[in-house]
């Protein structure tokens, strides 16, 4: 009886063991394949931004340097933030989160948080933003010839929370995120508008897979006087060629990085404006 006792220990001790083993083979495999980090002695050379004087040296710096087989004649540049994660929209009514709970002497009307900042006194784009007395939502619907998306301004108090005004941003249009002013009184609304064309003459069946098109993609960026936040007014609207990449604003002023690639209708460039 003991023997068989001592033996069934052993064989326990000894599955115990060969785990031990197989896990600490395992764990040195994993941290000993792990690469270190590299630090370079010297940093790679960076070649200078080449920069144009004219319309006409950029079309022909882009026409000599394009290879034939990479102009791209498909259906235009599409702003990827359009095709990415969709999100929610406010069918008639505005979701707004209950007050957090406060111990006694913790609550102060001034007291909110801001959206993601990253670094001190760079502000980023959100479709979301507050000054603490009101919130301003945007809104993008699902891709639509016709969809129309807004911007809604929001009484923040929980006691009376409604909408006090809605700003309509036009047809097939998609919002890439707000800005606020410090003082509250101007609000930025950028987004990427879309609209696609028929060639005027179609290729031949023979020629071609699919219907030629092509699609023109603008970065847009409004600025309302929002001072009368029940009656907001359109400042100013600055429109450029391509897709909305990202952007930052630093004090009173927002900088936008719009992207468009190179390609060809009837094999002429198509330069940004």
């Amino acid at each position: 009886m003991v023997q068989k006792e001592i033996k069934k220990k052993t064989r326990v001790y000894g599955t115990i063991a060969t785990l031990s083993a197989i896990v600490l083979v395992a764990l040195i495999y994993v941290y000993g394949s792990t690469p270190g980090v590299f630090t370079p002695d010297t940093l790679p050379e960076t070649s200078p931004m080449k920069t144009f004087t004219s319309y006409d040296e950029l079309k022909n710096f882009l026409t000599i340097n394009t290879q034939d087989g990479s102009k791209y004649y498909g259906g235009g540049p599409l702003d990827s933030q359009f095709f990415g994660s969709t999100r929610e929209t406010l069918d008639g009514t505005l979701p707004i989160p209950a007050p957090a709970t406060l111990g006694e002497g913790d609550y102060s009307s001034n007291s909110y948080s801001t959206t993601n900042i990253q670094v001190a006194g760079v502000d980023e784009a959100d479709m979301v933003k507050t000054d603490g007395e009101y919130i301003y939502v945007a809104t993008n619907n699902n891709f639509q010839s016709s969809s129309q998306n807004n911007v809604y301004i929001v009484k923040a108090d929980p006691q009376d929370s409604r909408v006090i005004a809605e700003i309509a941003l036009g047809n097939s249009t998609y919002v890439a995120g707000l800005f606020l002013s410090q003082d509250g009184g101007k609000l930025v609304v950028i987004g990427s508008q879309y609209q696609m064309y028929a060639y005027e003459e179609a290729a031949q069946a023979e020629d071609i897979m699919i219907y030629p098109y092509y699609s023109s993609v603008n970065t847009f960026l409004n600025v309302y006087d929002v001072s009368e936040k029940d009656s907001p007014v359109l400042a100013r609207n600055l429109t450029l060629s391509g897709s909305y990449f990202n952007s930052r604003m630093i004090g009173n002023y927002v900088y936008a990085v719009v992207s468009q690639p190179t390609y060809f209708i009837n094999n002429d460039v198509v330069l940004p404006q």
